[in-house]
């Protein structure tokens, strides 16, 4: 989220390559100063109102399309089989490479990979986690986590349609595209380019906001979650808590500015991971959702769970979810369509499949190996 927001504010505010890194500073240290101060009504109270800017920005983007092209013309009335990627309902092929230009994507894949990641990050997501638990109530929690699915739903239904607009606004303008090239060499990139190009300033302003504001949200409430993480799992549990109010929240404070700064410092080695912005994304904040929900899974599901199976488990679901994230730099990228030999969209069911198929085996053998002989069996 900072690397991609601080390249495409680059490229909207006119600067060079050279500035992303010192664009990613000031976000993230300005974030990490807030959210020390403030904790977590700070995040929340600040999330909401980036939420609404940057709603506001992409219902923007939507109206100057649509005023530009006189209608709603640059929606899509038919499948353009000629010009988009094919769209199979499901391929037998891990890579899904139907055709010679390649196609990531099946249908069936999206639908299981988004099941699968809302399932995780709502399970076993910090985040998410502490939002639910900073409700008053079971019920209020409930509420909260249908107010967030119906929110979602809406913002990605209309982000959705973004995406749509500027693909009909681009075909029908082709020469409007940045550097002259085609619009699929440069999808990243036509975002950021219509918002500097194409926007009137005051709305340019309005958007750019936005996304900056999506990555504030990220950073903060990401901050603050593993803040207390830290706090409360390892220092305090290893008998290194502060001695008074005042030094916890001094040494919270200082151990949020610490997490700012290493993650900004991952931030610069983004670049480097192959892959456009969806394969980007899926392969670096999804690699660890499904093995992190692994150990909910089996703290609460599995009644003869034990560490050592459990971190078999773990192990083994990290190390699948890596090589399928990473499979062209393991095993080499496709010659033909220079595409990873698995797609990584399904970075998560392996994911799941190899925890659980190692995980529950080992977990099994190692209670009936450890469990004394007096001892009744597991219910």
């Amino acid at each position: 989220m900072i690397y991609l927001t601080s390249k495409a504010t680059a490229i909207i505010v006119g600067f060079g390559p050279g500035a992303v890194p010192w664009i990613a500073a000031v976000l993230t240290l300005s974030t990490v100063v807030y959210t020390s101060a403030g904790g977590m009504r700070a995040v929340v109270l600040t999330d909401v109102m980036q939420s609404l800017v940057l709603y506001g920005g992409t219902l923007m983007v939507i109206a100057v399309v649509t005023w530009k092209m006189g209608g709603l013309g640059w929606f899509p009335a038919e499948w353009q089989a000629g010009v988009w990627d094919p769209q199979p309902i499901f391929s037998p092929d891990p890579a899904t490479r139907l055709t010679v230009a390649g196609s990531r994507l099946t249908v069936a894949g999206s639908m299981l990979w988004v099941f699968l990641w809302m399932i995780a990050t709502s399970m076993g997501d910090q985040v998410s986690v502490q939002r639910f638990m900073s409700t008053q109530d079971v019920r209020a929690a409930r509420r909260a986590i249908a107010t967030q699915l119906i929110v979602a739903f809406i913002c990605g239904t209309t982000l959705g349609l973004v995406g749509l607009a500027l693909l009909g606004y681009f075909q029908a303008n082709p020469a409007l595209l940045p550097r002259g090239g085609t619009l699929k060499s440069q999808a990243d990139l036509i975002f950021p380019h219509f918002i500097a190009h194409h926007l009137p300033p005051v709305v340019t302003g309005c958007v750019v906001s936005g996304l900056l504001a999506a990555a504030m949200s990220s950073i903060s409430s990401g901050v603050n979650s593993i803040t207390a993480v830290v706090m409360t799992d390892l220092l305090e549990r290893f008998g290194r808590r502060p001695a008074t109010d005042v030094a916890h929240v001094r040494a919270a404070r200082f151990l949020a500015l610490g997490i700012g700064v290493a993650t900004l410092l991952l931030s610069t080695v983004m670049g480097h991971v192959p892959g456009n912005f969806l394969a980007v994304t899926n392969k670096t904040s999804s690699l660890l959702a499904v093995p992190i929900a692994l150990l909910f899974v089996f703290a609460l599901f599995v009644p003869f769970a034990n560490p050592a199976g459990v971190w078999l488990a773990t192990l083994a679901s990290v190390t699948a979810a890596v090589l399928v994230a990473f499979s062209g730099l393991f095993f080499g990228m496709n010659p033909a369509t220079g595409l990873d030999p698995v797609s990584f969209q399904w970075i998560a069911p392996v994911a799941l499949v190899t925890g659980l198929g190692v995980g529950l085996p080992a977990c099994w053998l190692l209670s009936r190996v450890n469990r004394p002989a007096s001892a009744p069996p597991p219910r």
